[in-house]
């Protein structure tokens, strides 16, 4: 359940984020083991960032100039230690939203079927008047062209390349995201 609700929330997220569309093209982010390496590090990451917030978590007030580099620093180091470096938090987003983007447009194929079978009880609910019924029906259709517009907005967001090294990942990520473990 925990998942699900996150899963939600990332993708809204996300979604919100495709629709802030940039003029350019992506460029590559990822290269080859990358995301292997994530899927490798991602729970020790994890574990050890959880760490540190704590310690940081538990100072009242806010952070000094010293304490915020001493802060950089540590997460540096963290990273260093899982062989990435200051460019990991650009590299795990963009493995994170391939991995939405790629879940998001499987749900989506899933939800077609299920929204025009709707339509169809729709049509022939002899209940409902013919207003009603073009109203429900609209709004349906609307809703499955933001949904068909958002998965095209996630999908432009990341470089072909990028998505071709997530792809065959896709298991392994959700395995790690929902801190199962698994085949990775």
């Amino acid at each position: 359940m925990k998942y699900k609700i996150l899963a939600v929330v990332v993708l809204f997220v996300l979604s919100w984020l495709a629709m802030a569309e940039d003029p350019e093209p992506p460029k590559p982010i990822l290269k080859k083991g990358e995301v292997k390496h994530f899927i490798k590090t991602f729970p020790l990451l994890k574990k050890d960032f959880e760490n540190f917030g704590i310690k940081y978590e538990a100072k009242a007030g806010t952070i000094t100039y010293p304490e915020a580099l001493a802060a950089s620093a540590e997460y540096l180091a963290i990273l260093k230690k899982h062989g990435w470096d200051e460019h990991y938090f650009e590299k795990a987003a963009a493995i994170i939203l391939g991995y939405s983007s790629i879940v998001y447009g499987k749900e989506i194929k899933k939800a077609d079927p299920e929204l025009e079978k709707s339509i169809k009880q729709i049509e022939s609910n002899a209940y409902l008047s013919e207003a009603v019924k073009k109203q429900m029906i609209e709004q349906i259709k609307m809703a499955k062209g933001v949904l068909k517009s958002q998965e095209q907005l996630l999908k432009k967001r990341l470089h072909k390349s990028d998505m071709d090294l997530i792809r065959p990942h896709i298991e392994a990520i959700k395995q790690v995201l929902e801190d199962k473990p698994g085949k990775k």
